[in-house]
């Protein structure tokens, strides 16, 4: 049980420590990506790159 309890509360500060989200926004569609390389792919061609799609409110 305790091993449980300690891989969610290292689950919930993995998620905690991200940076804010690197995003791309092409003809109007929000993708998140996993970093900038990703991003610079992403404003070429985003369905080839490793940006994935995202809700709107993603994207400011």
């Amino acid at each position: 049980m305790r091993a449980i309890v300690a891989s969610i509360a290292a689950m919930m500060v993995a998620a905690c420590n991200r940076g804010p989200e690197i995003t791309c926004k092409v003809n109007d569609q929000c993708f998140v990506c996993p970093n900038e390389k990703a991003k610079a792919d992403c404003r070429k061609d985003p369905t080839s790159s490793r940006c994935k799609w995202a809700e709107p409110s993603h994207c400011k």
